[in-house]
């Protein structure tokens, strides 16, 4: 004799009322909120700072994937900072003056120093006002070929 198995109901995911929200709401004071976001990128910026570091600046060995990364996320910081920023301009009536004084100048230091580390790392080598012109024109004669081999340039007198 054959048997006719049921299937369950499906179930239907049920809408919170209203008054759920209200509650979900009542913490969320905007000026609480926009130093909580301001914080943590500040301390996101320190964590991108320490492990570009050990990473990129003081690694033995400069992996493709370790740049593209150090791109990646000094970008990101630099859009969030930036949203940060204008969040704070737009709503700043939601934050005190002197908050409103302390942050921007921060987020704004900040953000300097992403966009610094950002160009110095992914820039054109030739915008770097901190490298020597003889560096620059021994990477423009690499890239020309106007190079020779070892062996030959200390056996052979120069032409």
């Amino acid at each position: 004799m054959a048997t006719t198995e049921k299937h369950p109901a499906t179930f239907k995911r049920e809408m919170a009322p209203p008054s759920v929200q209200a509650w979900m709401d009542w913490q969320q004071d905007a000026s609480l909120v926009l130093e909580h976001k301001i914080t943590a990128w500040l301390k996101m910026t320190t964590n991108l700072k320490r492990i570009s570091k050990e990473l990129v600046y003081d690694a033995e060995e400069l992996l493709d994937i370790n740049l593209r990364c150090h791109r990646r996320f000094h970008g990101q910081m630099i859009a969030e900072g930036e949203a940060l920023a204008i969040e704070l301009l737009e709503g700043s009536a939601s934050l005190e003056a002197d908050k409103r004084a302390m942050y921007l100048p921060l987020i704004d230091q900040k953000l300097s120093d992403l966009v610094k580390a950002l160009h110095q790392w992914h820039g054109k080598l030739e915008d770097q006002k901190d490298v020597p012109d003889s560096f620059l024109k021994g990477v423009r004669d690499i890239e020309e070929g106007k190079v020779v081999d070892m062996e030959q340039a200390l056996s052979e007198p120069p032409k």
